[in-house]
């Protein structure tokens, strides 16, 4: 029975170390869509200056579109990258509950001998 819970447990703390890479690799591909993100707003921020400076209309209505578009990307990357801290928490959690589990166990085993 011992053996069984041994078992389960490690299949738990596996489950959660899979998921941990995951989520990992989900916040790193984000950042780099954050990172691009910022350059095209600083990108669309300089041409809008100088599409004011030159009075092109044009030039200002593309450089507003940019700005849109990084605007969108920056919000979603902000909001997955904020799901991405809540699961890191919760598999925070998970990990101690593990912990304690294991540490309660073996307690009772030292003391049932």
């Amino acid at each position: 029975m011992e053996s069984e819970a041994f078992k389960k447990n490690e299949d738990r703390k596996r489950k959660i170390s899979e998921k941990e890479k995951e989520v990992k690799k989900n916040e790193k591909g984000l950042q780099e869509d954050m990172h691009a993100a910022i350059s095209l707003f600083r990108e669309a921020n300089d041409r809008l200056a100088a599409a004011i400076k030159k009075k092109d209309f044009t030039e200002i209505d593309f450089a507003h579109a940019l700005l849109d578009v990084a605007r969108t990307i920056i919000d979603k990357a902000t909001n997955a990258l904020e799901t991405c801290r809540s699961q890191r928490n919760e598999f925070k959690s998970k990990k101690r509950k593990l912990i304690a589990s294991y540490s309660q166990k073996e307690k009772s085993s030292i003391s049932g001998k």
